[in-house]
């Protein structure tokens, strides 16, 4: 019973739409005037109506079965640079399709901005049609694009429907990263020593190998090694106890991008995100082992990368283009310590216009806000 229900509903769909009831309006009012007037010709009022519906009902039915659609476009963009996307509609029914209209939907992840453009096409029986356009992004960005919404339609576009079967591939190639360039920035000297400094901090987690540092204290096993017993501490115990030693943690620097501000203008969102991407590169390029991390509103989850090298760098610089600018009443600061991360680092740079909670960093190690005013 809900599957005729459904199947109602959809045949109406296709009826009533703002072009065929034009159609039904015409035809009613040639009916009315040919029974209130003797005047033959105004049966073609009726007849044409008519005849044009269930022309163009047929065609609707008996193309546009089965359309695959296919996207290719570039992974990787300039920004202020078109890039050339390809939206390849192949109709693998028997007979053309006569019109076949699709919209094209770009979002930048980054900023939000969002534009769609409807697009007509025809496509011949067995044969491919390939429509190309431009995606021009004036600030970096993840910008997906999609074919979405694809309709059959007659040529008068009085009825229209979606394909009885369409293939639409989601794959990552939907995707052009408009990437900051890689350049350096001013970092002070003081700063940089500082992030490079000998002193390390230890994880309170994992044991290492660094006997300036005592891990934990634990009792004497067959294979632990003489040098390694604490003989001062096992004279008052009455027991042999060893002493297990410290991991200092390389990684020590920690770049927090501030994405929870008051909403910021486009301008603004490029302009932190070309920022952030410096100074992890400035570092990168000092020989500076490093993370980089934000939190992401989408997955409600605190993102961190640790950088390396160029790869590592790149597929940092990929996430942070890809994550949104939000408002929230909780600062990065706290989303990053919810996150429990903060046992990991030893300084942090706080790269924010308002600097929320950056005192609560002090707690953890040496913390200094970088503002893009400079940049």
């Amino acid at each position: 019973m809900k599957s005729k229900f459904k199947a109602i509903i959809k045949a109406l769909k296709i009826v009533f739409n703002k072009r065929n009831i034009i159609l039904i309006v015409t035809l009613l009012i040639g009916l009315g005037l040919y029974f209130l007037t003797d005047a033959r010709y105004m049966a073609l009022m009726v007849i044409i109506p008519v005849v044009l519906m269930v022309f163009s009902l047929i065609i609707i039915l008996a193309t546009g079965r089965n359309i695959s659609a296919e996207i290719d476009c570039p992974v990787q963009g300039a920004k202020g640079h078109p890039e050339k996307v390809t939206v390849r509609l192949t109709n693998n029914g028997l007979l053309p399709v006569l019109m076949c209209e699709f919209d094209a939907k770009m979002q930048n992840m980054l900023t939000g901005k969002t534009f769609s453009e409807k697009l007509p096409v025809s496509i011949g029986h067995k044969k491919t049609q390939e429509f190309q356009y431009d995606v021009l992004a004036d600030t970096c960005g993840c910008v997906h694009v999609e074919a979405d919404n694809i309709k059959i339609s007659d040529p008068l576009r009085i009825f229209m429907r979606r394909p009885k079967t369409l293939t639409l591939p989601k794959s990552e190639s939907q995707n052009i990263y408009f990437m900051p360039q890689a350049i350096e920035t001013m970092v002070t000297p003081d700063d940089l020593s500082s992030y490079d400094m000998e002193s390390y901090k230890y994880s309170e987690a994992q044991k290492g190998g660094d006997p300036a540092e005592t891990f934990e204290i634990r009792e004497y096993r067959r294979a632990d090694k003489m040098k390694d017993v604490h003989w001062k501490l096992s004279s008052k115990m009455d027991d042999i106890v060893v002493r297990e030693h410290g991991l200092p943690i390389e990684n020590r620097v920690m770049i927090i991008v501030d994405k929870l501000e008051d909403a910021p203008s486009e301008k603004d969102m490029d302009k932190r995100t070309e920022f952030a991407a410096a100074v992890s590169y400035t570092l990168l390029k000092k020989g500076i082992v490093h993370s980089i991390g934000w939190f992401n509103i989408l997955t409600q989850q605190f993102d961190s990368f640790r950088i390396d090298n160029e790869e590592s760098y790149w597929i940092a610089i990929k996430g942070l283009v890809s994550c949104p600018f939000a408002q929230e009443e909780k600062s990065s600061v706290d989303r990053f310590l919810e996150a429990g991360a903060d046992e990991e680092y030893l300084s942090y740079i706080y790269i924010s216009e308002k600097g929320r909670d950056l005192e609560k960093l002090y707690n953890y190690g040496s913390a200094k806000q970088y503002r893009t005013d400079n940049f």
